[in-house]
């Protein structure tokens, strides 16, 4: 096999370092693990709510079987809930299943992706791992340049990510800064709009979903059940979007 060798983009990745488990810095230490908070990974430390754990329970009898693989509750639950149609729902394993399947559709070598200074991780590496080149706009005292940004995509670019509120800032776009970035953009670029800490946000401070979709359809919306839902340990998250013609 010594003709096999790693694709040169890939073998220049940077391994993503997780948060360690609580067991695992406990049994390093000596500690209780009871005496351990853990703020690494934004888990939220209320847990999930109490119903949630009734279903879950519930649910053990068919984990010998494979799930829906078109997560067809998943999306019609989604679909009343925020009240589009279910085909503009796409689940994922998190957010962050979602962030490398727009590169790997959207990306390849000779394209290119544009990152705010200070963005999570993820952004960067999902538009790195398909070969494309990473664009980092760097940020004003801590806020993304939004007119940077704008002014940095060339007919190369094909996609932007953007989180608001952003890990691991927390810095976020105001909505009428953001619905005038959303409309500025070309057309040629899909908006990655990484909204999973939305929902900690008061209502008046959080943008409008359908007023965002109004105005741009090459849109990508992530939300995530891992943080406001405490479900992070089921790795689920989903994208709301219209589907391509």
């Amino acid at each position: 096999m010594t003709g096999l060798r790693l694709l040169p983009h890939v073998r220049s990745l940077t391994p993503y370092p997780p948060g360690r488990p609580i067991s695992e810095v406990a049994r390093e230490f000596g500690l209780d693990q009871r005496a351990v908070i853990k703020l690494a990974s934004n888990e939220n430390p209320h847990g999930c709510p109490p119903g949630v754990s009734g279903a879950l329970q519930r649910q053990t009898e068919t984990t010998a079987l494979y799930p829906d693989f078109d997560c067809f509750s998943l999306r019609e639950a989604l679909s009343n809930h925020l009240d589009v149609p279910p085909d503009h729902v796409l689940p994922g394993a998190g957010s962050s299943d979602l962030i490398q399947l727009a590169a790997r559709a959207y990306l390849g070598p000779g394209l290119k992706a544009i990152v705010p200074q200070y963005s999570v991780v993820a952004h960067a590496g999902a538009a790195l791992s398909v070969g494309a080149d990473v664009v980092t706009v760097p940020c004003k005292t801590w806020q993304p340049d939004l007119d940077a940004m704008v002014e940095a995509v060339d007919l190369d670019t094909r996609l932007l990510y953007l989180a608001s509120p952003n890990n691991p800032t927390g810095a976020m776009v105001a909505v009428a800064e953001l619905e005038r970035f959303v409309e500025r953009l070309p057309d040629h670029v899909l908006l990655v709009l990484d909204q999973a800490y939305d929902e900690f946000l008061p209502s008046e401070e959080r943008p409008s979903l359908h007023r965002l979709r109004r105005l741009r359809s090459t849109l990508l919306v992530l939300r995530s059940f891992s943080k406001i839902y405490g479900l992070a340990g089921l790795r689920v998250g989903y994208g709301i979007a219209t589907p391509p013609s």
